[in-house]
């Protein structure tokens, strides 16, 4: 999928591509991110934006564990998310309702700083 066909300006920008199978996330030809161990958490985020086609808006997919609040495990992998980026050209943000996660791409210039 590029991004912004939901903008009505498709074949602009290629999207994000997360591969579990080689458990990297792309943009382009280009690596963000590569688990090298585990990261259930993290991998069920992008997983979830993979099977949603890269929505800029998708629900918690966490499943929810006892003992931990939902909003500080998705708040946490967000963070992690957002972390050790080979290339920083996306950036994962919480909905503000503590119930879901948005992403938008970064400019070059803009993760240098």
């Amino acid at each position: 999928m590029e991004y912004g066909e939901e903008n009505g300006r498709a074949g602009l920008i290629p999207g994000p591509h997360w591969d579990a199978e080689t458990r990297e996330l792309r943009i382009g030809g280009r690596l963000v991110k590569r688990f090298k161990w585990p990261a259930t958490n993290q991998e069920t985020l992008l997983a979830a934006f993979e099977e949603e086609g890269w929505r800029l808006r998708i629900d918690d997919p966490l499943p929810p564990v006892p003992g931990l609040l939902s909003t500080t495990r998705l708040s946490d992998a967000i963070k992690r998310l957002n972390g050790h980026q080979k290339n920083a050209l996306i950036r994962f943000c919480g909905d503000g309702t503590g119930e879901g996660v948005t992403w938008e791409l970064v400019e070059e210039d803009e993760a240098d700083r």
